[in-house]
């Protein structure tokens, strides 16, 4: 019976530990996904501006156009 007990003992530890790296994984796997986010999000905000200033310019060209007819 002792036995059986350190026995479950060994295999409750093991498995303690197995969950705590698992956890350090995932842990860190989510702070990866976090900075993909963040840097995702940076990409489409300087789309935005490169967008807006492009279309700010294709206005004045275009008033340019205009004018010039």
């Amino acid at each position: 019976m002792a036995i059986q007990a350190e026995v479950h003992a060994r295999e409750m530890k093991e498995q303690y530990l197995e969950n705590k790296l698992h956890n350090k994984d995932l842990e860190i796997m989510i702070e990866v996904l976090k900075e993909r986010i963040k840097n995702a999000v940076a990409d489409e905000k300087a789309k935005a501006v490169f967008l807006a200033q492009f279309t700010k310019d294709k206005a004045k060209v275009g008033m340019v156009t205009t004018v010039d007819k």
